[in-house]
Order: structure tokens, then C-alpha cells, then sequence
């Protein structure tokens, strides 16, 4: 029945599969605050959160609003959520047009495309402006709109508006600010919309990432300044109660007032709301970022241009994508994991942004200055590259979570078609039959689809494999087991150098002539088939005492079952490394070469033990000289004594 009516109504919406119409209409019910049956701008409003501007909560509502009544009803709210999802061609152009068209007669004026422009100029911080090359004002906008103003008459129709975009580059350049080249979600991702239940979380999250990107330029800029005054020398204390270690520093904002506070207060739920009524929109939202400082450094040591941060997390992108209806643009919603936690993308698959528990945070912060002076030292380090640590709390709600580079999207390489995800263990890591296209294979997977090996030249493989021993020191050093290696395989078709994912939004583009060095994780296949790009992740399980019962269980229980100890995932860190690396030694040389490398290492070890037993022995031939004539000399003294 709601898809007839929608049929009969506006027409093109119900393609949607019946499923979804069933699940808009159950958002639609949640909006409907009053139960009048039609949703208001105000409670159309509040659905947005309070981190989304007013005039783009307008705008927005605009597009919805199709018969201009001041009202949505159920087929007006699903034509506008269709809009925004799909985001592309007629229905981008019909969404973008509704979106100039203030005065709402179907036809934009030149009064509306300078309102909106300047607007969207707003949003971005100027973005509008750099593109055009001058100021974006009346003027600027009134000579754009006179290009796209065919016949003349001071009013632009649908027809017009599409012809403008084709014909006039710099007006597409406009509205594409920001986009970047996202790629449309695998069948593992779900997209985080509006009316999703994630919504709110994931507005407020990128609302106060953009507080924190505003306050570590504000921080650099006191450092600069105060280091031209006092010297080199001087340190820059973060402020705010947090002491002068930025290791340590904490920045907090209200997000509902967008003050500065010295502290996170406790979670706490407002007395009039239940447990399961807190969200971001009726609760105090406070944010904080950790060590500023640090991850700012970390930012600008990373593999995209720091600006690109801003530019894939930063709100400024999630309301222009609201306003031009790139759906692609909103965060992504990833499949959670076996702990509860749960997984973000950005819109260009940049970044990650995983929850963790209060034990991980900790362990973190803890282990944060080893970490930053390891990326410091090693460049082209494997270690997934942390660019951020936060915490988001509304009412009695607080979660804490970090920000990641994606290890295999990268600037340097193109996107792969299959992952592996490998640990060096065999027991249980196979990926379960039907798993959706995108979820990262296993092991098991690896050697029965590919024989456990990749094409890899044995100067870049011998490359690689010292980069993965360095890391893997650093991370047996601190306790951490449990990591394992991305593997991403591009298929590229015949030989040469693959053509190189470029974004063209991007601050600066990669260099095109010159791949990066085979330790940075980025490698060619030998006949160039393949490109491969590697990368570890899940660096923060430490092997605690429970993990050590939990160790010792599985070995015990599973031993019943035939499954050798060295099978299990779960070992203690110096074992887990030594299987770790002759799983990637396997994998990446040949197996005459692997057979030499492990030879080589034992011969090594043994060595190293032989000197060992040497010193030992030395040591205790000198504690036996010592003990001789120690009783040569008692003898002596007796000998003498008698004959005295």
C-alpha cells in the first residue's frame, strides 16, 4: 500500500526496495513527535542535531518540502531521502536546483544563487572563494550566474541550471567542493544518513574533530609566536589544568556552547529522560581531544597531506554534502566487531574512526610517547598511523575513540579488489561462507586462494621484511600481541606501473614518477600484474595475565581436538612474533630464499648462543681461577701460620 501511494504520488521513489520504504516510514514515525502525521519544520530540525547549521537545516528542508506547504508528508519525506541517497545524475541536478531555488516557484533567481553561494562559501571557510580566485560577493556571484542565465531573464530553470553545470567548469567546481573521489560502499559498509540511527552521534563526533582541528592550528600559532619571543628552547604547556607534558593534555569543549572547559564533568543523564532516551540533541555533547599537540605532529608525519584531514572530517564537508546532496560524502558505518566496538569510515575512505574500551584508551595514552618517537624514527613505518584520540559523552554516554589512517587507501597506490588479513595462525581463520564482498579474507583463504604467497621481487620482499622487524620489536618490547597484516591485491591487468589513485580535491598531488620504497608497504608484483599494499593494524591488545589463562585454556581445551598449540592465535608476544615473521617471510620470498632466511636465523641464533656459552664458560673459568687462588693463598697463609 505505501509503495502504490508513493508510486501514484511521486512517481520515480518508489523504485526503492519495499524494505527500505518500510524502514524510511519507521524514521518518519520516530520524527512525527506530535503524532500529527505530517513532520514540521521543527521536528525536521531536531532529527538533524544541533551541530548542522539553521539556514542549512533550511536548505535542506526545502528540497523535502515538494508542494512548499511548511510540512512533509510520508511520500515527501521519501522523495527527499531518495535524493540524497542516490546522488547522482537527474536526481543530483533536481536536488541542487531545490536547493537554489529559495523563493520555491521552480526557478532560481539571481537574488537565490548569490544567497546560497555565499552560503556555501561560508560553510567552507572561503573554499568557494579559492576556487573562483577572488572574493566570493555579490559582484562574483552575479557574473556566474549570468553564464548559466541562457535566455536572460534573470531566472534560471531546470533545463538551464543542468546546462550550466555542463558547460561552465568553474560552477561545477562550486558545488563539487569536497567530494573527493569516494567510492560507493561495499556490500560490508552500511551508509551513516540522515534519519540513520547514528546520525546524531556521528554529526556531533565530526563537529568536535573540527574543534579540534581549529584548536591545534590555534596551538602551533601560540607555539610559533612564543618560541619567536622566549627562543627554541622554551615549552609550550597546553594550558587548561593539564600541565605543561602534552603527552598529557586534554582539551574539552562543551559542544552545546561550544566553550572551552578545563575539564570533562562525569556522565550524567538528565533526570526528565530514561536510559535509552539520551542522545546528542536533548542532552549536554562535550568533546575531547588528547594530546593535542602530539597528533598534530602525527597528522603532518602522515601519509596524505595534513589538510586532508580537515577536508574528511571536518563539518564544514558533511554540510556542503547536505546542501549539494553527495551522499557519498556522509560517514560510513562499518560491521562491528567481536568486542562491541564499532567502526567508522570518512567519505573518502581516509580514515578510520574505531571505539575502544576504557583499558585500551589507557594503554594508549600510556604507551603514546614510545609510539610517536617510533614514527618519528622510522618513517615509513608499517605501524597504522594514529592521527587523533577523542572521547564523545551526552548525558550518561561516553565513548572513546581513536582516528587512524586507513591503512590501504592510500595516496600512492590504487584502491585493491580483495584483503587479507593475516596473523600467521591457522586455527578458526577462514572467512565463513556467504561473507559479503568486502570483508577482509583470512589466513586459511590466503594459502588456499593464492598458496600463501605473493609475486614480490626479493630486493623489495627483503625490504619490507626488515621495516615489519622493526615494528614488531617495538610492539613485542610493549606486550602487544594479537596485531595482524593488510594485505590489499589490485589487479592492474598487463605489466608497468599501475596507474596511481589520485584525488583530484587533494591539497597536493602524489609525486607520479617515482613509487614509494618497497618498506613503506607498496609494492609491485614481479610481472606487474598486482599491486600490493601492506599495512598493520590492532596494535593495542596487550597480553595481559587473562590473556595468558586465556592462552593456556585454548591450548589445553583444543589439544583434545588435535590442534597444536602453535595454531592458536593467542601466544605470548615473543612467540607471536617469531610465527608472525616466518609467516611473512613464507609469504613474500621464494622458497629456496625462505628456506636460506630461516636458515640463516637459526644459524644466527645459534651463534648467538655459542658466543653466550663461551662467555659463560669464560666467566666461570675465571670464577674457578678466582676460587684456586683464593685457596692457594688460604693455603699459604696456613703454611706460613705453622710455621711460625
Amino acid at each position: 500500500v505505501v509503495s502504490e501511494n508513493v508510486r501514484a504520488k511521486l512517481g520515480r521513489a518508489a523504485a526503492l526496495p519495499l524494505g527500505e520504504v518500510i524502514d524510511v516510514l519507521h524514521t518518519y514515525q520516530r520524527m512525527d513527535a506530535d503524532h500529527s502525521g505530517v513532520i514540521e519544520f521543527a521536528e525536521f530540525r531536531a532529527e538533524l542535531g544541533p551541530a548542522i547549521r539553521d539556514d542549512v537545516a533550511r536548505a535542506v528542508f526545502r528540497v523535502f518540502d515538494v508542494d512548499h506547504g511548511g510540512d512533509l508528508s510520508f511520500p515527501e519525506f521519501l522523495h527527499g531521502h531518495r535524493l540524497l541517497k542516490l546522488g547522482a545524475g537527474a536526481d543530483r541536478l533536481l536536488y541542487l536546483h531545490s536547493v537554489f531555488d529559495i523563493s520555491c516557484n521552480g526557478r532560481v533567481t539571481k537574488d537565490d544563487f548569490a544567497a546560497t553561494a555565499l552560503l556555501l562559501d561560508d560553510i567552507t571557510h572561503g573554499a568557494l572563494s579559492r576556487v573562483l580566485g577572488c572574493p566570493l560577493d555579490a559582484a562574483a556571484c552575479a557574473g556566474v550566474f549570468t553564464k548559466i542565465d541562457g535566455d536572460g531573464d534573470g531566472a534560471v530553470s531546470m533545463d538551464e541550471f543542468k546546462a550550466g553545470l555542463r558547460e561552465n567548469g568553474e560552477l561545477t567546481e562550486l558545488l563539487n567542493w569536497g567530494q573527493g573521489a569516494a567510492a560507493p560502499p561495499s556490500e560490508a559498509e552500511t551508509p551513516v544518513g540522515f534519519g540513520s540511527p547514528h546520525w546524531l552521534v556521528a554529526t556531533a563526533i565530526l563537529r568536535g574533530i573540527g574543534k579540534g582541528i581549529e584548536h591545534r592550528r590555534n596551538l602551533r600559532r601560540s607555539r610559533h609566536e612564543m618560541e619567536s619571543l622566549l627562543g627554541s628552547g622554551w615549552r609550550w604547556g597546553p594550558g587548561m589544568g593539564q600541565g605543561n607534558d602534552p603527552y598529557k593534555a586534554v582539551a574539552v569543549w562543551n559542544l552545546s556552547t561550544g566553550e572551552l572547559e578545563d575539564s570533562m564533568p562525569p556522565p550524567k543523564r538528565p533526570k526528565d529522560l530514561a536510559a535509552d532516551e539520551c542522545t546528542p540533541a536533548n542532552c549536554p555533547v562535550y568533546f575531547a581531544e588528547y594530546a593535542p599537540e602530539v597528533f598534530a605532529d602525527l597528522t603532518s608525519r602522515a601519509r596524505f597531506p595534513e589538510g586532508e584531514y580537515a577536508a574528511s572530517l571536518g563539518l564544514e564537508q558533511l554540510q556542503v554534502a547536505l546542501m549539494t546532496g553527495a551522499v557519498t560524502s556522509l560517514v560510513s558505518l562499518l560491521s562491528s566487531s567481536k568486542s562491541g566496538m564499532f567502526f567508522y569510515l570518512s567519505h573518502d575512505k581516509r580514515y578510520l574512526l574505531k571505539t575502544m574500551p576504557e583499558a585500551e584508551l589507557k594503554k594508549q595514552l600510556a604507551t603514546l610517547q614510545d609510539y610517536h618517537e617510533h614514527v618519528r624514527a622510522h618513517p615509513h613505518t608499517l605501524l597504522c598511523r594514529f592521527v587523533g584520540l577523542h572521547r564523545l559523552q551526552y548525558g550518561d554516554q561516553s565513548v572513546a575513540f581513536q582516528v587512524q589512517e586507513n591503512a590501504l587507501h592510500r595516496a600512492d597506490a590504487p584502491r585493491p579488489d580483495v584483503v587479507y588479513d593475516l596473523k600467521g595462525s591457522s586455527y578458526g581463520r577462514i572467512t565463513k561462507p556467504g561473507a559479503k564482498r568486502g570483508v577482509a579474507r583470512k589466513d586459511c583463504d590466503f594459502r588456499l586462494e593464492r598458496g600463501g604467497r605473493l609475486a614480490v621481487d626479493p630486493a623489495a620482499a627483503a625490504e619490507l621484511l626488515a621495516q615489519l622487524k622493526e615494528d614488531t620489536q617495538f610492539l613485542m618490547e610493549h606486550d602487544v600481541f594479537d596485531y595482524s597484516v593488510l594485505v590489499g591485491i589490485k589487479s592492474v591487468g598487463g605489466g608497468g606501473v599501475p596507474e596511481k589513485h589520485v584525488d583530484p580535491n587533494a591539497a597536493e598531488a602524489p609525486p607520479p614518477d617515482r613509487p614509494p620504497p618497497a618498506h613503506a608497504g607498496c609494492l609491485e608484483s614481479t610481472c606487474g600484474a598486482e599491486v600490493y599494499t601492506v599495512g598493520i593494524i590492532d596494535i593495542l591488545t596487550h597480553y595481559s595475565a587473562r590473556r595468558a589463562a586465556e592462552h593456556h585454556g585454548k591450548e589445553l581445551g583444543l589439544k583434545l581436538f588435535g590442534v597444536k598449540a602453535g595454531e592458536i592465535s593467542c601466544q605470548n608476544p615473543p612467540t607471536y612474533r617469531a610465527r608472525f615473521l616466518d609467516a611473512m617471510a613464507e609469504a613474500l620470498l621464494p622458497a629456496d630464499a625462505t628456506a636460506e632466511a630461516v636458515k640463516g636465523e637459526e644459524e644466527e641464533a645459534t651463534m648467538e648462543a655459542a658466543e653466550e656459552n663461551k662467555e659463560e664458560a669464560a666467566e666461570e673459568n675465571k670464577e674457578e681461577a678466582a676460587e684456586e687462588n683464593k685457596e692457594e693463598a688460604a693455603e699459604e697463609e696456613a703454611a706460613k701460620e705453622g710455621q711460625e
